[in-house]
């Protein structure tokens, strides 16, 4: 019992990580199929519920936890928005996540690289088919691009929503803000997981929160909410 209170002490992140799998749910996207409405029409944020884990260790399909996912949901569906880009995918929860919000009518293009896929899953290229099934059991489409999105060809501009999740480091998220905050239309929404610290779990302040503090000055994009590790800034001025 010492031992484990000295090692919390010192690096609880060693502990988490080893209790964390034992609690895993193993929820697949084939999970949330249950949980859809026939009707689209009756489509909410509660139906997302089979996305989430019950516990705090183990996050489900979608990795963000349920309030961010909440935030993100409630301004995509009370802002309207209808064009919306996001980089980093995986499992593709807040892919999911945002093409429901926006519901019909809406376009998610959402560019990933798949390398954390391939370096965590032992199946390569198996979610994007299960993505792209949930979305047409329920009448919707997202544009899943798969390539690098520091040299990808993307033209799309106007856009109500850039999330950018994707390559952490301090040049990748550079790179993500500098390539499509510009695409953006003024008063869309420029949203960054992991931006803020964090009690219990690694979160990336050192290139996200620092790509933030010098963009922040420019004075071209306002700080709306910090919601734990998320921040969203709305498009004031090109």
């Amino acid at each position: 019992m010492r031992f484990a209170r000295l090692l919390w002490n010192r690096n609880h992140n060693i502990i988490l990580q080893a209790i964390g799998p034992a609690l895993r749910e193993r929820l697949t996207l084939a999970d949330v199929l249950e949980d859809l409405p026939a009707n689209l029409s009756s489509l909410g944020f509660e139906h997302l519920a089979g996305l989430f884990s019950s516990n705090s260790l183990n996050h489900g399909v979608i990795a963000m936890p349920i309030r961010q996912s909440a935030y993100v949901y409630r301004i995509v569906r009370e802002n309207k928005m209808r064009r919306a880009l996001e980089i980093g995918r995986w499992r593709g929860g807040s892919t999911l996540l945002i093409t429901m919000a926006m519901g019909p009518g809406g376009v998610l293009w959402s560019i990933d690289n798949g390398e954390k896929e391939l370096r965590l899953s032992e199946n390569v290229n198996r979610f994007d088919p299960e993505i792209e099934e949930v979305l047409r059991r329920v009448g919707l489409k997202a544009k899943l691009i798969v390539g690098d999105s520091k040299t990808i060809n993307f033209q799309e501009d106007d856009l109500d929503l850039v999330f950018i999740d994707g390559d952490h480091t301090y040049d990748g998220v550079k790179s993500d803000f500098e390539r499509f905050a510009p695409r953006l239309k003024v008063g869309g929404a420029l949203v960054f997981d992991d931006a803020w610290p964090d009690r219990f779990f690694p979160s990336h302040t050192e290139s996200v929160g620092r790509l933030i503090e010098e963009f922040m000055p420019s004075g071209k994009y306002k700080l709306v909410s910090r919601i734990d590790r998320l921040a969203h800034f709305e498009k004031v001025a090109f």
